[in-house]
């Protein structure tokens, strides 16, 4: 994972709780850091979703298209926020939205089964 990737996630956790820093090598452990080219989905409707995504930089949109094929958009993720199909995600089942990178999107992401590792060893989190 690249420096300027951890800084940036470490120091938004800092907003919230304060990590050991035995805490911060076990949480970045778990990272994968994936880029993404302008248009490219992170999920798409249909898909289960299996990570969820921290935006080092870029910006992704969350949509759904609905039955006429018209799209709606839900949400916008710029740097510093979180984007997934929060459903789809916590029950693995096929995501009702799609998320789609507007620009080249560079992310960190984290699976289902780290997330809950990480929750259960650091429950600060």
């Amino acid at each position: 994972m690249s420096n300027r990737g951890k800084h940036r996630l470490l120091q938004y956790i800092a907003g919230y709780i304060q990590l050991t820093e035995e805490e911060e090598e076990l949480l970045l452990s778990h990272v994968i850091e994936r880029k993404y080219l302008k248009s490219q989905y992170i999920v798409q409707q249909g898909d289960v979703c299996d990570k969820e995504s921290f935006v080092l930089s870029g910006c992704a949109r969350t949509f759904y298209l609905d039955g006429e094929g018209n799209e709606h958009v839900v949400m916008f993720a710029i740097e510093n926020w979180w984007v997934a199909d929060m459903g789809s995600f916590t029950s693995k089942t096929p995501a009702t939205y799609n998320v789609q990178c507007l620009d080249d999107t560079e992310v960190i992401q984290f699976t289902y089964d780290a997330l809950e590792f990480l929750y259960r060893k650091i429950p600060k989190l």
